[in-house]
């Protein structure tokens, strides 16, 4: 940190000496430490002595370097540069005396945020370190299950092979289903001859009755057709006879003989009428007759065309029993060449499903042990993201603090609320050229800058050591501007760069190299007060 002296110095005092007799947009510096950003403190034990040593042995140079500044300086007499030598080592015994109690009065202010922020690296580190652990678990649970994938693949490709053997051993294997199936064709070939001929034999009947019917019903239209012309015939004889008797009846005028002649002419009248109703009678016979005959016709149609179907179904029951007899034939010719060939080949046809079924099992396992070390990323897997997630919502918690602690003074304005007022100081684009250009040399934040919260952290203790020497000499403690302090920042960082001071903004500054931590031998303020205070 020592070589971020100067600049830290000149940041603060110039802030510092700029301000008195300034009230506006002011608060107390004590009230600053509460304000400052997290940020990382390294001072270990070691750090410490070798700075007691250092302060001792640069107090020794110091004083030697104050003698003989003063008797260059002033090129005064000898009593004279006793008197300075007097003068600085009170002072040095003073600041000696006080050293210890300021520096533990400024690290009882800083040490709860340094706790803060140990506290934090703390939880970020235990976060990240679960985090490792987790990709750890989950990398290796993932290489198991890579692996159980494989030894998986590879047990279902030797099945697939043995599966593929066995069935190259269909063709031998088929004699067997092929006779098999030849004998049940043959079966089923048989039941349908019989069948068909059954139906065939019932269709034969059928029609042999139909044909019996009808030819019955054909006589029997021919016999109502004989009795109706036979009666038709007698009622044209009778209604002759009817036509001669009232001829003769016409005939005869005495009385006696017209009476005679009427009766043969009302009982050859009466035969006409009962001849003319058995014509009426027959002639529905007949038409009857005709009816049913033509009904038997049908009938007998039918059956014949029943009987010609029976007829086409047997035939081809008979060709399929032979076909199925032939197809048995020569399936029975075939197993009985290859007998010898197909035990072997049921032999091996065994063999080989033994070995499938053990194939089988190992894939079963591969299976299982696959499904368990897929079981072991999943529950790796929800740690791992468990840990990701916590690690999240830590640096989601705790972001504006985080990104603080990257931003440097801007952060440290921001949460005071002020920034928007001084951005402008830090704005290369500034309406004025000057300033613009003077804010090119700042780098917000940035390791080494004026504006980082490392540099600004340590300016608290030349602030705590300005504001003791103020009050050993009967002044109040000085106010801080955070405009003062904006420009006392970008000042910095232009001296630092050009080794002189900007004369851009109308603050006076102090301008100290090459010192080292307040409170010590090595303090700016034993160069730029202790030997400035002989000439007071």
């Amino acid at each position: 940190m020592k070589h971020t002296n100067e600049k830290v110095l000149m940041s603060v005092i110039a802030g510092m000496t700029a301000l008195q007799g300034v009230s506006s947009n002011m608060m107390n510096i004590s009230a600053t430490t509460s304000h400052v950003a997290y940020v990382k403190q390294t001072m270990t034990k070691s750090d410490e002595l070798e700075s007691k040593l250092h302060d001792s042995q640069k107090t020794t140079e110091d004083k030697k370097i104050a003698v003989d500044s003063a008797k260059g300086a002033s090129n005064v007499a000898s009593k004279q540069v006793e008197i300075v030598q007097a003068a600085y080592d009170a002072r040095d015994a003073a600041v000696k005396q006080n050293y210890q109690t300021t520096y533990d009065a400024i690290m009882n202010e800083l040490q709860p945020i340094l706790n803060e922020i140990e506290s934090l690296e703390t939880q970020i580190n235990d976060s990240k370190k679960e985090l490792e652990e987790q990709t750890t678990l989950n990398e290796q649970a993932s290489a198991n299950l890579e692996q159980a994938q494989k030894d998986l693949d590879a047990k279902k490709t030797e099945l697939a092979e043995l599966q593929n053997k066995l069935a190259s051993l269909g063709d031998v294997a088929d004699l067997t289903t092929a006779l098999e199936t030849a004998k049940s064709e043959q079966a089923t070939a048989n039941e349908t001859l019989t069948s068909a001929q059954e139906k065939a034999d019932a269709a034969n009947t059928e029609l042999t009755n139909a044909i019996a019917d009808a030819e019955a019903k054909k006589v029997a239209v021919e016999e109502a057709s004989v009795a109706y012309n036979n009666a038709v015939a007698d009622v044209t004889v009778k209604t002759n006879i009817v036509a001669e008797k009232q001829a003769v009846v016409d005939q005869f005028e005495d009385e006696n003989g017209i009476e005679n002649a009427k009766a043969e002419l009302e009982t050859a009248q009466a035969d006409l009428a009962t001849a003319q109703n058995n014509v009426t009678a027959l002639s529905e016979a007949m038409t009857q007759a005709q009816t049913a005959y033509d009904a038997a016709v049908n009938v007998q149609q039918t059956a014949q065309t029943n009987y010609e179907l029976a007829v086409g179904e047997l035939e081809t029951a008979k060709t399929n029993l032979a076909n199925a007899q032939e197809s048995l034939n020569k399936a029975q010719t075939d197993y009985d060449a290859n007998q010898k060939e197909i035990e072997a080949k049921n032999n091996e046809i065994s063999a080989l499903n033994t070995q499938i079924a053990n194939a089988q099992s190992e894939v079963d396992k591969a299976q299982a042990d696959y499904d368990k070390a897929l079981n072991d990323y999943n529950s790796t897997s929800s740690p791992l993201e468990q840990a990701k997630k916590n690690l999240a919502d830590f640096e989601s918690k705790y972001a504006t603090e985080l990104s603080r602690l990257t931003a440097g003074s801007k952060g440290y304005f921001e949460s005071l609320g002020c920034y928007d007022a001084l951005k402008e100081i830090f704005n290369v684009n500034n309406a004025f050229p000057s300033r613009g250009e003077l804010a090119s040399y700042t780098h917000m934040g940035q390791a080494g800058d004026a504006t980082s919260l490392e540099n600004m952290q340590a300016s608290i203790a030349y602030l705590k050591e300005y504001d003791k020497l103020r009050k050993q000499n009967g002044l109040s403690t000085p106010k801080v501007s955070m405009a003062a302090m904006a420009v006392a920042q970008v000042n910095a960082n232009y001296a630092q760069a050009e080794g002189n001071h900007s004369g851009v903004y109308g603050y006076s500054e102090n301008l100290a190299w090459g010192y080292g931590e307040a409170g010590t031998g090595a303090s700016p303020f034993r160069g730029w007060y202790d030997l400035m205070l002989v000439y007071l």
